[in-house]
């Protein structure tokens, strides 16, 4: 009998052993996934910083290329206007000067 109690007391006591390994391994491997996780996620979030700094510097140089040209078209415009009417622009620009420099009484 006492030895069917040393036997169990045995068996208990390496139950218990063995539990406690399981937890002591359950609990590495919950410390690694947690680890691998919290690697994982500063990388995506390091990827998105890397990504959104990559397509805010794309699109602002779209931005000034677009401006650059709009104002070039622009020139190109005022430039184009003037040359099709500029003797309407000297005649305006002679009256004006005329009417500064002339007298009022001497206008017509």
């Amino acid at each position: 009998m006492q030895e069917i109690m040393a036997d169990i007391l045995a068996a208990e006591e390496e139950a218990e052993k063995i539990v406690k390994q399981a937890q002591e391994k359950a609990s590495q491997l919950k410390t690694s996934v947690e680890n691998e996780a919290s690697e994982r996620l500063k990388k995506a979030k390091e990827d998105a910083q890397k990504l959104i700094h990559e397509k805010t510097g794309q699109a602002r140089s779209e931005t000034e290329k677009e401006f650059h040209e709009a104002v070039e078209k622009a020139e190109e415009e005022n430039r184009m206007f003037l040359e099709k009417n500029s003797e309407k622009v000297d005649k305006i620009i002679e009256d004006i000067v005329k009417l500064i420099i002339t007298p009022e009484y001497d206008r017509e």
